[in-house]
């Protein structure tokens, strides 16, 4: 499935806001608006990309990580002002 131009593995594309990303260390977490929370790496960022800002409005895709848990994969920032940020 292609979404934004971005071919997607056959999992559901959801929807969150970046909460926190350590640049130094890659890594970060998305939050989605029922309050789920799934870590990522910055390699998961869509794009070549290695950097996202907190509190961006993102499309991903959830897949297994880590020993036991799901990440965010195909992290794909949408365009428009961070949450909080005033529209200009």
């Amino acid at each position: 499935m292609k979404v934004g131009g971005w071919e997607v593995a056959g999992n559901a594309i959801e929807q969150g806001t970046v909460e926190t990303f350590d640049a130094e260390m890659g890594l970060g977490v998305v939050i989605t608006p029922v309050g789920d929370w799934y870590p990522f790496h910055c390699t998961a960022i869509a794009g070549g990309s290695r950097l996202i800002d907190t509190g961006r409005e993102v499309m991903f895709v959830i897949g297994p990580g880590g020993p036991g848990r799901w990440e965010a994969h195909q992290v794909m920032p949408i365009a428009g002002p961070r949450v909080g940020e005033a529209s200009r």
